[in-house]
């Protein structure tokens, strides 16, 4: 008899423990998607004001940027560079990302999905769209950072007036 009820409360911990940790993943995963939005938000707000400083803020020391038709950038002070660069130019009027996959392991999540940017280059309005793949890392103080961004436009085109 204590044989059994040994067993069972072994089998009652060990359910309790799953579903902590079922909870625990989940909360996780919510928690990392939540900061991944912001940090497309600021990615979002830097380009629009062309902001080196807010495009630093959200990547890695180490990370590492690809971009269609560019060479692969590493290092935060590159990536804050190449990106100032990329949007000197151009006024972007619209951003969007639509995440379609997600995983999160410990401190790394990674994502992917479909990007839309609106922009007047030159007084020309175009639209480019695209497909991306977002690597990021939670520093010791609980943050995330990009760490590795890889976005491949499929088009770009003039934006009907």
């Amino acid at each position: 008899m204590r044989t059994l009820l040994g067993l069972v409360a072994l089998l009652v911990a060990l359910a309790s423990c799953s579903a902590t940790s079922d909870l625990d993943t989940a909360s996780q995963a919510a928690n990392a998607k939540a900061a991944i939005d912001t940090l497309w938000i600021h990615y979002a707000e830097a380009a629009d004001r062309r902001d080196p400083i807010l495009f630093e803020s959200i990547f890695t020391e180490d990370a590492s940027v690809v971009f269609s038709n560019a060479a692969t950038v590493t290092g935060r002070p590159a990536v804050q560079e190449f990106l100032s660069s990329l949007y000197a130019s151009v006024d972007v009027t619209n951003f969007r990302v639509v995440p379609e996959d997600m995983k999160v392991v410990g401190g790394l999540a990674a994502q992917s999905g479909t990007f839309q940017e609106e922009f007047t280059e030159e007084g020309t309005s175009k639209v480019e769209e695209g497909r991306y793949t977002l690597l990021a890392e939670q520093a010791s103080d609980k943050s995330w950072r990009i760490h590795r961004l890889v976005a491949i436009a499929d088009s770009t085109a003039l934006r009907a007036p």
